[in-house]
């Protein structure tokens, strides 16, 4: 059970900073973008001293990612799939029921919330109560959410978040009626000191040579536009294989192409790895085939891994992360043909590759931790501290 909160206002943190009581909530921990920024938060803001909660729909037995000792677990077992609106309808109130509950037990002096349903969710669970909420954006808003319903819905809550965060400034761009000073920009962080501290592994496929990817195996990340490309490319390149790290619901469909492309024996399927560093610096370049596309984190850790970069020109996402002919090379979303050329020209050429790799580390730098989480903590203090001076008149 959470602790008690003080009659005489907030604890004093580490440095004299106050002790905020913190609730980050998320469908569940597994593989993705938005669990991992939850999970650095959850870590620096502990750290910190401050009380960190985290709650989730769904149970741990589908996390990926482990949280620290000091962060306090909340598990809803509200996660429900179903096609019939009914049964929709009646899960929905369930979890918004079960959130409520929940955070009026936490008590939070802020929430942050991750992804666009639970966004939603948070919004309504917390009406009328005084604490800030912080909704954030991790995907390309024009298509997550798919379903109609929660389009509209997402319209109709989210001017009420006291701020809003996006991971890029084309996410940013969608949300206009929102107004520019509830609204922040900050992305994804990787932690270099981490990715430095993990070392090239030895690569377990059989290939001198390797174009790597890494991603949810769903459609939008464009896995079957990487397989027709580099099925052109096999024969002229016997020493170069594909490996895909990653899990998803196409990973079938993706195996029986690959076995239609006579392309079976030249892709090593990693499936999910935690921390996938050591693989990917075993690789020599990265595709990043996304139809579309929030921000690419993979883009990024591929980046600190210093891997040069074959990326679609989706935006928001690797568009406005790369420079083509800088840190790698830049392609039409959506186009097969396009990625199978800029595969040849860095597979060709071991000069360019190398000039792309120092390039990649370099602008990897931007995203660190270091540089980032201050964002957060400034965000942290300008909400935080105007409740409390606002509550002590």
């Amino acid at each position: 059970m959470p602790a008690r909160r003080s009659s005489t206002g907030n604890q004093a943190a580490p440095f004299g900073r106050p002790r905020w009581r913190i609730a980050l909530v998320i469908p569940g921990l597994g593989p993705g973008g938005a669990e991992r920024v939850l999970l650095r938060l959850a870590e620096h803001w502990s750290q910190a001293g401050h009380a960190v909660s985290v709650v989730t729909f769904e149970t741990s037995n589908t996390d990926f990612y482990r949280l620290p000792s000091a962060v306090h677990r909340v598990v809803l077992d509200a996660a429900f799939e179903t096609t019939r609106l009914r049964e929709k309808l009646r899960a929905t109130h369930n979890r918004l029921q079960k959130l409520r509950l929940s955070l009026e037990r936490l008590q939070p002096d802020l929430v942050v919330s991750f992804l666009p349903e639970t966004n939603v969710l948070v919004l309504l669970a917390t009406w009328g109560r005084r604490y800030p909420v912080v909704i954030t954006e991790h995907s390309c808003p024009q298509h997550f959410p798919t379903v109609g319903l929660w389009r509209l819905a997402r319209r109709l809550t989210y001017g009420f978040a006291t701020r809003l965060v996006s991971v890029s400034a084309g996410v940013d761009r969608y949300f206009g009626w929102i107004p520019r000073t509830h609204r922040r920009i900050i992305p994804n962080a990787i932690s270099l000191q981490e990715i430095d501290r993990i070392g090239r592994q030895e690569p377990p496929w059989p290939w001198p040579h390797a174009v790597a990817a890494m991603g949810r195996l769903e459609k939008e990340k464009g896995f079957d536009l990487l397989l027709a490309a580099f099925a052109q490319l096999a024969n002229s390149f016997p020493d170069w294989g594909l490996v895909i790290l990653g899990e998803g619901t196409q990973k079938p469909p993706l195996r029986q192409q690959a076995a239609r492309l006579g392309i079976a024996d030249r892709i090593f399927w990693a499936g999910t790895v935690n921390p996938p560093y050591g693989l990917l610096r075993a690789a020599d370049l990265f595709a990043f085939p996304s139809r579309h596309e929030g921000f690419g984190i993979a883009l990024v850790e591929a980046m600190a891994c210093g891997l040069p970069l074959v990326a679609s020109n989706c935006r928001p996402g690797p568009g406005e992360l790369i420079d083509s002919m800088q840190e790698g090379l830049l392609i039409p979303p959506g186009d097969a043909p396009s990625l199978c050329e800029a595969l040849r020209t860095l597979m060709s050429d071991a000069n360019l590759r190398a000039q792309m790799t120092r390039a990649a580390r370099k602008k990897a730098e931007q995203f660190d931790l270091p540089h980032l989480m201050p964002r957060w903590d400034q965000l942290l203090d300008e909400l935080l501290t105007t409740r409390r001076i606002t509550s002590e008149r």
